[in-house]
């Protein structure tokens, strides 16, 4: 009997550690994908907005370029957050991440990466994160111990485990993020209002989560009311974490909380 309390006790402490090391590798990684996006689509937006109000195409021009960026600032991102990775392997999941934000377009019977074209494509971060993540733990369980050719097979080998996945992924995640994205667009066309309250207390809440609130305001494409409600529920959330930590803060750590984050 006490053997069995013993074994019952052991099994529940694993599920437990198990579910802590869960977390605390998705917060470690969607951490790490959001200082990617703020690297490259966010300032990318922000220096957009500048040369759009300026009107200086030099600004707008350097925007997009950033924005296109995206995918390689979440793969590195992530690699560098997880602290363990090989600088190869952290380049390579870099290329991951912008392989998997280059949606494949079909012209005269081939296929062709936008970017031939000229255009580049800024992809799904959510896209992103799936596929390089995995990637990357695909590779850590395949290469155990170093080898004198890692500078060839390994960004071979994850750039095309990386880009099977995005083949994979590409389908079922679109339309997942698209019928997302179509509900909270109709349900906000009639209801604005209690619409509006339910997307901004929840991306409020969701910017406080391990999960990251830009990542997936970007993948549903939230704009118009609901967009609008969204930029409200997280400015309020980040401007009252500034006011409660002003007796423990100093100056430029308030005004990054309370600017910066916002």
């Amino acid at each position: 009997m006490k053997d069995e309390k013993i074994n019952e006790i052991s099994a529940n402490e694993k599920k437990k550690s198990l579910f802590a090391r869960f977390m605390d590798y998705l917060t470690k990684t969607t951490g790490g994908m959001a200082i990617g996006m703020f690297a490259t689509l966010i300032i990318g937006v922000i220096i957009g907005q500048i040369g759009t109000l300026s009107g200086v195409q030099f600004f707008t021009g350097l925007g997009n370029i950033l924005k296109g960026l995206m995918g390689i600032g979440i793969g590195i991102g992530i690699a560098l957050s997880l602290k363990t990775l090989s600088p190869i392997a952290i380049i390579s999941a870099g290329a991951a991440g912008a392989i998997s934000t280059m949606v494949l377009g079909f012209n005269n019977g081939s296929y062709v990466l936008p970017f031939i074209n000229g255009t580049v494509s800024n992809g799904n971060p959510l896209m992103a994160y799936m596929v390089v993540v995995i990637s990357i733990e695909i590779y850590r369980l395949v290469f155990k111990k170093t080898t004198p050719v890692d500078l060839i097979i390994v960004p071979l080998f994850i750039a095309a485990v990386a880009a099977a996945l995005s083949f994979l992924f590409t389908v079922p995640l679109t339309f997942i993020v698209k019928s997302l994205e179509n509900f909270v667009q109709t349900a906000t066309a009639y209801q604005p209002l209690l619409m509006g309250v339910v997307i901004s207390t929840v991306m409020g809440m969701i910017l406080t989560a391990p999960i990251s609130s830009v990542a997936i305001a970007v993948a549903i494409n939230l704009g118009g009311i609901a967009g609008g409600a969204a930029a409200v529920g997280c400015c309020t959330q980040m401007i009252g974490f500034m006011i409660m930590s002003i007796r423990d803060n100093n100056a430029g750590k308030i005004i990054s909380v309370g600017i910066g984050t916002s």
